[in-house]
């Protein structure tokens, strides 16, 4: 049965008190099944809401409603995680029970970060922390006295009365194929926006996959380390059949630690002193019994290698030469006109590599390259196992990741997570550009660097995203194993994709710039390591010097000047990347007195970095002077955050 909701004024310009008890008793005469709210902590409106920040809280307006309406139902699309899940739970049990009202409650991660940064939880899977609360709700709602242990939340002996005065669903909100999986996997209805086909398809697929009522279905386990236990009476212990479970009574154990367990159903030769070889060994008999001895012989011979050169001598030789080779291929500005374009036709997109072992400057670490997607052209979809940053220079289009359709404009940033699919589509009438940076050559290093091409295959007909396994109960090295990554991959699926730049703004930092971030964990994206930075350089000024390990990357988006390292001037222009040396001092100039100048810094701090860092400890990768050099950016009037944006 098809039922209708009404999303009530609460919020922006049109909350009024009047125009709320109006509204809702003429929703109800005219037949509408529920009254909906929103939810908000620090309420910024999205661009077509205006700009009035009037925001009344949710439960308070919904009790209100209910008291002007005779019958109508109550809804929340979507609460989101900023409270704690006893007070989630206790506002949700008691609005219910004091307006006698059905009551759905949506649920979601939240989209806007500030809201979460101003009371400590910017770094929180959000996801993750939304169902934890649900997982609490539900337990409270359904009169258990419950006890719960985990990182975020630690209690016990807590119950709740009132209970609602009937059962709460709980709907999940999202227009994505992640939030369509959750609603599936997790609740008992959807709360879609504007949704995608591929994402109509996820849940029509999921739905048809999910368990029967007569099967168990165990809900999602949130973290891995929650103990929930319910206060309950002892049912006794269950009983052993000895002819069914003959050997559970007793653990086999190594007589010695670290000696191996012999399978119970081999005998040992040397326990049968009275049998022939052939005897012993069912292997030793037969026409391939022969073959096998001799394969055995011939790796048992002896081999004797000698040098005559040490190899302390040919490890250092290996070392200066793998050195030389490498300092031979470093180059601090690469020139956006030195950038061959070619044609790819097997993904129909022209690409020309500024640095990477796709072109003529091998790299260790990351790479860089630039793409021109012609009008009304749409790639072909491939997948690999490292992630990449997508920064737009011109034009519009739009990627899709998994089936879901992102648009983009000039300076959008998008994150290409490892595995999942991807292409990329133009149906303007101009070209669009756009640079990719990714973490390949790391990977070729390790050799785990793969990659697969679906061709013009729909996302619904090929193989889905790589998961990790799901954590297990238990303090074994495998199951603490399995808990840590299972936490480590919590929240993949629903990270942050896109970072739109009408939506962010720089801060002014102590080094002398105007900074951003465009993609990085603090800001809601989980990469493997990979982060980049919009810095704006004040006309005529500088930020300040430092050095590092590793190589700084820094793409010029607009304006000209020069990076000093080690006292020698390469100067820059827009279209450039800037490639500074590994513990090279240096510092980054604007030499235009009308214009700033931004530079995108890529780097891949948070996986090899910080490792190199642990293991080389007690020496310092990164050293700056001990009273910064930055200049006074007191009084500095920025220009608008959009001048020089293409359109």
């Amino acid at each position: 049965m098809t039922r209708f909701g009404l999303l009530v004024p609460h919020f922006g310009l049109e909350a009024d008190q009047d125009l709320l008890v109006d509204g809702a008793q003429l929703a109800e005469s005219l037949g509408f099944d529920s009254l909906w709210v929103r939810d908000h902590l620090v309420f910024h409106p999205h661009g077509m809401e205006g700009t009035d920040r009037t925001f009344v809280e949710p439960f308070i307006t919904l009790t209100y409603l209910a008291g002007v309406t005779d019958k109508i139902g109550l809804g929340a699309a979507t609460i989101i995680p900023f409270r704690h899940p006893i007070l989630m739970a206790y506002s949700v049990a008691s609005m219910s029970w004091i307006t006698r009202r059905r009551f759905d409650l949506g649920i979601g991660a939240g989209t806007f970060d500030h809201e979460f940064e101003v009371i400590g939880q910017g770094a929180e899977d959000r996801v993750q922390m939304m169902k934890e609360q649900v997982l609490i709700a539900r337990k409270l709602w359904a009169g258990e006295t419950v006890e719960w242990q985990s990182e975020r939340y630690k209690f016990s002996d807590v119950d709740l009365k009132p209970q609602p005065r009937s059962p709460v669903p709980v709907w999940w909100g999202g227009a994505t194929p992640a939030a369509a999986r959750l609603a599936v996997d997790f609740c008992e209805g959807w709360l879609p926006g504007r949704i995608t086909f591929p994402t109509d398809d996820e849940v029509r697929c999921r739905s048809a996959q999910r368990p029967r009522p007569d099967q168990e279905c165990e809900r999602a386990k949130v973290l891995a380390q929650a103990a929930v236990r319910r206060v309950h009476q002892d049912r006794g212990a269950g009983r052993l059949d000895p002819r069914r479970d003959a050997g559970r009574h007793r653990r086999r154990r190594a007589a010695l630690p670290g000696a191996r367990l012999r399978p119970p159903h081999l005998r040992l030769p040397h326990a049968l002193p009275g049998l022939s070889r052939a005897d012993k060994d069912a292997r030793a008999r037969g026409p391939a019994a022969g073959e096998r001895r001799a394969r055995r012989s011939q790796r048992a011979m002896k081999t004797t290698t000698t040098t005559k050169t040490t190899h302390y001598e040919i490890q250092k030789k290996r070392r200066e030469s793998l050195l030389d080779e490498w300092k031979g291929y470093h180059k601090t500005i690469l020139k956006r006109n030195d950038v061959v374009m070619r044609e790819v036709p097997s993904r129909r997109i022209r690409s020309g590599v500024y640095a990477g072992y796709d072109g003529d400057r091998p790299t260790k670490n990351l790479d860089a390259t630039v793409h021109e997607l012609a009008p009304h052209t749409t790639t072909t979809i491939h997948r690999h196992s490292w992630d990449a940053i997508e920064f737009v220079e011109s034009g519009r289009g739009w990627t899709e990741i998994d089936g879901q359709r992102i648009d983009w404009r000039p300076w959008d940033t998008l994150h290409l997570p490892s595995w999942a699919w991807h292409r990329h589509g133009n149906d303007a009438d101009k070209p669009a550009v756009f640079h990719t940076w990714s973490v390949e050559p790391m990977l070729e290093q390790f050799g785990v660097a793969l990659i697969e091409d679906g061709g013009d295959k729909p996302v619904a007909e090929l193989p889905r995203r790589q998961r990790q396994a799901h954590a297990i109960d238990g303090a074994d090295p495998h199951a603490r194993r399995r808990q840590r990554l299972a936490q480590q991959w919590s929240g993949t699926e629903s990270a942050r994709l896109i970072t739109r730049f009408d939506d962010v703004r720089g801060l002014v930092t102590k080094r002398g710039a105007r900074s951003l971030f465009l993609v990085d964990k603090s800001i809601g994206y989980h990469t493997a390591g990979l982060s980049a930075v919009m810095h704006e350089l004040a006309p005529g000024l500088y930020q300040s010097r430092h050095r590092h390990g590793g190589e700084a990357w820094l793409y010029v988006v607009s304006g000209r000047g020069h990076s000093e390292v080690d006292g020698v001037d390469y100067p820059w222009e827009a279209g450039d990347l800037i490639v500074v040396d590994h513990w090279s001092w240096h510092q980054h100039f604007n030499d235009d007195k009308q214009k700033t100048a931004r530079l995108i810094r890529v780097h891949n701090f948070d996986a090899l970095y910080d490792m190199i860092r642990i293991l080389l400890d007690p020496l310092n990768l990164f050293e700056e002077l001990p009273e910064l050099d930055a200049p006074d950016l007191t009084g500095i009037v920025w220009p608008d955050h959009f001048e020089g944006r293409p359109q």
